[in-house]
């Protein structure tokens, strides 16, 4: 039987087999009520490691990543604007933006 009324639900993903490289995407667009795409304007904050341990089935050790590059939209719409990336260099141990 179906009770037809909003509920609240919880989405879980869980990984079998951590990969070496992981790449998160965050999806920053969506659709406003009339269907026009919209981009989402709060900032996101995040550190320079990922600890994905709870998410990893049966993790015998800790699953972490560190962060080695991010690419950002600039733009004040889901329709305009350009893509840029800062890549962290091994090497001098310092953020390059492109």
């Amino acid at each position: 039987m179906r009770c037809k009324k909003e509920r609240d639900a919880l989405k879980t993903i869980k990984i079998l087999k951590p990969p070496r490289v992981l790449i998160v995407h965050l999806k920053r667009f969506g659709f406003s009520s009339s269907g026009s795409r919209v981009k989402k304007l709060d900032n996101v904050k995040f550190g320079s490691e990922l600890d994905i341990t709870p998410f990893v089935v049966d993790a015998k050790v800790a699953v972490k990543y560190e962060l080695f590059g991010v690419c950002v939209h600039s733009g004040k719409s889901a329709y305009g604007g350009h893509y840029y990336i800062y890549v962290r260099d091994q090497e001098m141990k310092a953020i390059v933006g492109f």
